[in-house]
C-alpha cells in the first residue's frame, strides 16, 4: 500500500488531477488540513483543481512513507513560497493518513502535524 500512497503523491506533484481521482475509491473520504471533508473523485478534483492561494505556491515534500496498522502514514511539510519574487513565505508538518480497500484509496486524512520537539 506504500507504492499506493506513493503514487497519490507523486500526482499531486504533477497536478495530475485525473490520476488522483483513479486512485480513489468510487466512495473514498479526504479530509483537507483545514477539516474540509472531499467525498468521491468528483469533488477531490473540483476542490484540488481551483485557484489556489493568489499570492503563494505551495510544494508539498512526502519525507516518509510508513506502514500502520492497515494503512500507511506520511510525514510532510508545506513549503510556501510568494509567487511574485519565489522567497520562502513559511512551512507547515504536515501528517497525512491513508486508508485502502481494494486496491484504491478509501480515506485519507491530512492534519497540521507537531513539530519535531514540539508540546
Amino acid at each position: 500500500m506504500i507504492d499506493l500512497a506513493r503514487e497519490y503523491a507523486e500526482a499531486m506533484k504533477a497536478h495530475d488531477l485525473e490520476q488522483v481521482a483513479a486512485l480513489l475509491d468510487a466512495d473514498a473520504t479526504v479530509v483537507t488540513p483545514k477539516g474540509t471533508v472531499l467525498r468521491g473523485p468528483d469533488e477531490v478534483r473540483r476542490y484540488f483543481g481551483g485557484g489556489g492561494f493568489d499570492h503563494l505556491e505551495v510544494e508539498t515534500v512526502h519525507d516518509d512513507f510508513e506502514a500502520h496498522d492497515a494503512g500507511v502514514r506520511v510525514r510532510a511539510r508545506q513549503i510556501f513560497r510568494w509567487k511574485e519574487s519565489g522567497e520562502h513565505a513559511f512551512e507547515r508538518p504536515l501528517a497525512f493518513h491513508f486508508e485502502f480497500q481494494d486496491g484504491r484509496i478509501s480515506r485519507l486524512e491530512m492534519t497540521l502535524a507537531q513539530e519535531p520537539g514540539g508540546e
